[in-house]
């Protein structure tokens, strides 16, 4: 069960709290008290990592990928290998002027904006480009902009202008995420292509400005979408990543909603289980745990991914992190946990399929602060063969006391299938009688 943005710091509206301390969450205790937990490095650069990469360290992969290969992944869009794939995300900001002429980044996704919104803003910007920027008409020529679902937009430079400046100088420019209640000025791309992407960034807001679908949304009390922001590591080509199960030996399914996390599922050849629509946290939360816990049936792993404790943070409420940490253990890892004990203890009974089961987080991210952080993460794991003498619940003080701290947290997921097995672990788990269960993709 991967909580992506579930670690924190102390927040003084929770008591100087964590919100992972101040939930009631008994089933991770259980996993953390009746087995092992400790931390794991998952990022080293928290402002240029993208969001993927501490799930690809958690899954095993050691250079991660960068957000536009994951979200090519995740849209089914074949890059050559001269393609360069950069996240494209419409956000909020403050106009200059404001707050002392500091143009505040407001949110990195608007409010209630949906996908044909989206379609709309962005076939708009395109064409704006096209007549506001006549000498980039070679650059546009090779530029193609791809709608995705949940925000998760994408530019693809087809081995055009933006491509080729990389070999003068690296395109840095950070996730709109990271940066939020801060001046995005001062974090314009930089770099020869950074100027470029800069350039595109600016004219959106000359797009934006007056656009109906902005008139509606103020008229609604929502924040207008006030530009396009461009940003991810400079990779090109696509996610060639090794095959999950050629690695580990085992067949795998990835549960959940997040673009970055059904990228990388299908750049491993993870299957992808689809989630139905719903309204509410609460409805999508206890969602994932029914479906994770169907897959359990069929697969030898199964990968149960939640952003809802990083959506918390980053809109700055730990009161909600706290609540979303209570519903993913009651209503996913509490129906994991006893449908894995199903499965019995082959310590105990060599005769028993046995389980395992671990919860991490992929990364540190502060809801007082709103941004992501380099912070070793928790994780906890119990099962077969896994066991330790110092026991306390899930928590991130509680991960540092122990004595089990992983630099390197690619390689947490080979420890969690195989260290301390007495025996080689079967590649194919025993068929069940399958429960209902929804359509893999």
């Amino acid at each position: 069960v991967i909580l992506t943005g579930g670690a924190d710091t102390p927040v003084e509206s929770l008591d100087a709290l964590t919100p992972l301390v101040s939930a009631t969450t008994p089933a991770m205790d259980r996993v953390s008290t009746t087995g092992r937990q400790g931390t794991a490095r998952t990022v080293l650069d928290p402002m240029f990592a993208g969001t993927g990469a501490g799930l690809c360290t958690l899954l095993g992969i050691a250079e991660a990928p960068s957000d536009g290969q994951l979200r090519a992944r995740a849209s089914g869009i074949d890059l050559g290998p001269d393609d360069l794939a950069l996240r494209l995300d419409l956000v909020c900001t403050a106009p200059a002027g404001d707050e002392n002429d500091r143009p505040e980044m407001l949110a990195h996704q608007p409010e209630q904006l949906g996908t044909a919104e989206a379609r709309v803003l962005l076939a708009d910007l395109v064409e704006h480009w096209k007549r506001s920027l006549p000498e980039r008409a070679q650059l546009l020529e090779r530029l193609s902009v791809h709608v995705g679902s949940r925000g998760a937009h994408l530019l693809v430079d087809h081995g055009g202008p933006i491509a080729k400046a990389l070999d003068e100088s690296p395109l840095r420019c950070v996730e709109p995420e990271t940066i939020l209640g801060k001046s995005w000025q001062d974090y314009a791309p930089e770099g020869a292509a950074g100027e470029i992407v800069a350039e595109l960034m600016e004219a959106s807001h000359a797009c934006f400005a007056d656009h109906d679908i902005n008139r509606t949304r103020e008229e609604s009390g929502l924040l207008p979408v006030s530009m396009a922001w461009i940003s991810g590591p400079p990779l090109t080509g696509d996610a060639n990543l090794p095959r999950f199960e050629d690695t580990f030996g085992i067949r795998a399914a990835m549960v959940s909603r997040s673009p970055h996390a059904l990228g990388l599922a299908d750049a491993l050849a993870i299957d992808r289980i689809s989630l139905p629509e719903a309204d509410t946290p609460a409805e999508r939360i206890a969602s994932l745990g029914e479906y994770a816990r169907s897959a359990l049936d069929r697969y030898d792993l199964v990968i149960a991914e939640t952003a809802a404790p990083l959506e918390a943070s980053l809109a700055g409420d730990a009161h909600a992190k706290a609540e979303a940490l209570e519903l993913i253990d009651r209503t996913v890892l509490t129906p994991l946990l006893a449908r894995l004990e199903e499965e019995g203890d082959n310590e105990t009974n060599p005769d028993e399929p046995g389980f395992r089961c671990m919860v991490a987080c992929d990364r540190t991210v502060s809801s007082d602060e709103r941004t992501p952080l380099g912070d070793p993460v928790p994780f906890a794991m119990c099962g077969s063969w896994v066991r330790s003498v110092v026991q306390g619940p899930y928590s991130e003080a509680e991960a540092r006391e122990c004595d089990l701290h992983i630099d390197d947290a690619s390689g947490l997921m080979e420890d969690f299938l195989f260290s301390g097995l007495k025996r080689p672990r079967s590649t194919r788990r025993p068929r069940r009688t399958p429960s209902p269960t929804p359509t893999d993709s």
